[in-house]
């Protein structure tokens, strides 16, 4: 499933805090309501490669999701760039590897690419921009994540800003 988002942000917003509350686990685990666990798995000595596994809740009847990606970030001119793919195996296979069995119905889904720009845009409003390639795996029919892709990305921009600004 295909999928790009476009948010903007308050001039005021600056961006590595906006950063840091997006995608740092201590932070997302305070405004994401739907994330079961998210943390670093395998950094090194890194800030830029690293591998993450992040897990989300049941929604509606539909099994809860898993992701365990691999990660590559960096800063240039300003922009931040995040790109991101599930972790594979040297076959080619999707990693299985387990990380928790605590949810024994979820489902990993597949990460093809997620990539991520961030940016100031010529009025001074910081702009994200995600363009995202993802099976998310067992039997959704594409009306209902049609629906619930427009209402969780809302609730998802509606959610970063209020934590950003309290």
């Amino acid at each position: 499933m295909y999928t790009m988002t476009k948010c903007t942000f308050n001039t005021k917003f600056k961006i590595n805090k906006l950063i840091k509350c997006i995608y740092a686990p201590t932070h997302r685990k305070s405004w994401d309501s739907n994330l079961v666990r998210m943390e670093v798995i395998d950094q090194g000595k890194s800030p830029v490669y690293f591998h993450q596994y992040t897990q989300h809740k049941k929604v509606l009847t539909y099994a809860p999701r898993e992701f365990y990606e691999k990660i590559f970030q960096f800063a240039h001119e300003e922009v931040y760039y995040r790109l991101s793919s599930s972790v594979y195996t040297p076959e080619g296979t999707q990693n299985e590897e387990v990380f928790d069995d605590t949810l024994k119905e979820k489902v990993r889904a597949d990460v093809l690419f997620n990539l991520t720009k961030i940016y100031r845009n010529a009025q001074g409003k910081i702009e994200i921009v995600i363009i995202s390639n993802i099976d998310p795996k067992g039997k959704l029919p594409k009306i209902v994540v049609g629906a619930l892709l427009a209402k969780s990305t809302k609730a998802w921009y509606d959610n970063v800003v209020k934590y950003y600004t309290k």
